[in-house]
């Protein structure tokens, strides 16, 4: 049995394919036309999914869209009605861009991929979500929490997994929900909206919460663990607006001076987090289960997650890679899939379920040995340089986890400098994105039990126990922050590491083991591969116009290793011995 599952019309279209069940392929559209956030139909993804299963349409079983058209219409419509006469200037648009095709979807979506329209299902977007998210999880029982936005109405849904189905328990209806809140506060703040959510989140880590009186005018939580938004107060909550490039009003200020802007964001992400604090309270006393599987766009956000851990009802939480629309697209064909019949998945272990690297016809270097290519990575690493590691099938999310990743030694002194050379911008001034081998996270890092899940593909901050902060060294230190985050310095307080497991990735745990050896310290930074406007690259054409463009010192793509420009003053030395014996000895 093939399902292929998509999301489309929306930012961040994708296609997925289930055979028997089992995930074999996500694909997102953006890595094709090299346009971020692409919003047309995914075809080059539908062509990709049903290439690595060698089959063609008319073998699929189903095809199934993570959005009931006719019901989004219907929200949207009574959004623009509910406007006017505001919404005199977007209405002829609105229409135009429903009544065509799209509205009606079946044809569209039949004539699209090849395949008869009575194989053309749909499900709504919330359900795509909590299927993506429970289904992926090594839970046979767990609640399940989905916060996105009004795609059909619904913006925030409890629900209640068990073997392979899904049982809905409330929904929150709302205009604009939890995701809409966001999305709304980062335009007031200069971003791009629900885009620019991981920035939004970024401000805030500058800021204090002082205008959380303020954002209870906009944002009500009930009893209940639902939640109203009242959008159209949110402008006066949060104080004055930021054109988008300006700079930030005293970012990383002092707790009394911390600067307007990042206030705000620090106001709202903290009343995001009590909304869905509330959500899950209300969840566990509905199900009693210690299991919480959490989806949607906002399960894409570290310090969220890391509070339903910490001040939440439930024991553990799973968050699956990339819970927003490219994991609806597969969440829709897993639903369809246990719809159908098929059994229920394995848990998902990995995100490395899109395309393998396209190598260059024209080889220019000679292939090397696994053991060659860790060792040039590990001296360039150990000399200050920064590495492109391309190996395998790529991540389906956003987040670098080993196979599209740009890799820097965090002890060296400049590596935020030369990674912001090289990507076109670097804001982590907080936080250190980083991969290390799983069964060393525990001796570094303060990972609760029950999120070892989500930190496997960086989706958890948490914090370096103490003794691990002389070890980063560099990486913890006072930093000021790149591109519109200017102001003091600041010391990160805080990491999202990715937990590598040998049998699941053994090139990328190889490679940290190896520059865990030299410098007593088996912890990488880790950043997609790509600038930072683009979508991570996809061909080794792509890493290699990457790598003359930037000051990337080596790249390696599977076999292939290709030098950059000669290191000749480095930045930083690997530990001495005596250092290093002292940290494997502890």
């Amino acid at each position: 049995m093939y399902v292929l599952g998509l999301t489309a019309f929306q930012r961040d279209a994708a296609a997925a394919l289930v055979r028997d069940g089992e995930l074999i392929a996500v694909a997102p559209e953006e890595r094709f036309t090299r346009n971020r956030h692409e919003a047309a139909f995914p075809r080059a993804a539908v062509r990709a999914c049903l290439a690595r299963a060698g089959i063609e349409p008319h073998q699929l079983d189903a095809l199934v869209l993570a959005e009931k058209p006719s019901r989004s219409f219907e929200r949207l419509l009574f959004a623009e009605l509910t406007r006017y006469p505001r919404s005199w200037r977007t209405f002829p648009t609105f229409l135009l861009s429903w009544l065509g095709d799209r509205l009606w979807a079946r044809s569209r979506l039949a004539q699209e991929v090849g395949v008869s329209s009575d194989r053309v299902l749909f499900v709504d977007s919330q359900r795509a979500r909590a299927a993506w998210a429970f289904f992926t999880s090594p839970c046979e029982q767990a609640a399940i929490l989905v916060s996105d936005d009004a795609r059909e109405g619904a913006t925030t849904t409890l629900a209640r997994g068990n073997g392979g189905q899904i049982e809905i328990l409330a929904e929150v209806h709302d205009l604009h929900g939890l995701t809409g809140l966001g999305a709304h506060a980062a335009r007031h703040l200069g971003f791009a909206g629900v885009e620019d959510l991981g920035r939004f989140e970024r401000l805030a880590d500058h800021g204090s919460p002082s205008r959380r009186t303020e954002l209870a005018h906009v944002l009500a939580i009930h009893a209940d663990g639902s939640h109203a938004v009242s959008i159209d107060r949110l402008a006066d909550a949060l104080g004055p607006p930021r054109a988008a490039g300006a700079a930030i009003d005293g970012a990383g200020g002092a707790a009394n001076d911390a600067g307007v802007h990042a206030d705000a964001a620090a106001s709202v992400m903290l009343a995001l987090g009590d909304a869905l604090l509330s959500a899950a309270r209300e969840l566990h006393r509905r199900t009693g289960l210690e299991d919480l599987c959490f989806g949607g766009e906002l399960a894409e956000m570290s310090s969220l997650n890391a509070r339903l851990l910490a001040e939440g009802p439930f024991r553990r939480l799973w968050v699956p890679p990339a819970p927003g629309e490219v994991g609806a697209a597969a969440g829709a064909a897993l639903h369809a899939a246990h719809v159908l019949g098929a059994p229920r998945a394995r848990p998902l272990d990995h995100a490395f379920l899109a395309e393998d690297v396209i190598l260059d016809h024209d080889r220019t270097s000679a292939p090397v040995d696994a053991e060659e290519r860790i060792r040039r990575a590990v001296d360039t690493l150990c000399a200050g340089g920064l590495v492109g590691w391309m190996h395998g099938r790529a991540e389906i999310g956003r987040q670098a986890l080993g196979h599209r990743s740009l890799l820097a030694n965090p002890r060296s002194a400049d590596w935020r400098e030369r990674i912001a050379q090289t990507v076109g911008r670097y804001e982590g001034g907080l936080g250190l994105p980083c991969a290390v081998p799983e069964e060393r996270a525990a001796e570094l890092f303060e990972i609760p039990e029950g999120g070892r899940g989500p930190a496997r593909f960086r989706a958890l901050r948490v914090r370096p126990r103490e003794h691990a902060r002389e070890w980063l060294g560099a990486a913890l230190q006072p930093t000021k922050c790149e591109g519109p985050f200017k102001g003091p310095e600041h010391e990160a307080t805080w990491i999202e590491p990715q937990l590598v497991d040998a049998r699941v990735d053994p090139a990328f745990h190889a490679l940290l083991s190896r520059f865990g050896q030299r410098t007593g310290l088996p912890v990488l930074v880790t950043l997609p591969l790509c600038r930072s406007t683009e979508p991570t690259v996809r061909r080794e054409a792509d890493a290699r116009e990457l790598q003359r463009r930037s000051d990337l010192d080596l790249l390696c793509v599977d076999d292939r290793v290709h030098a950059g420009p000669t290191l000749s003053s480095p930045s930083s030395k690997p530990a001495d011995s005596a250092h290093a014996h002292a940290i494997h000895s502890r």
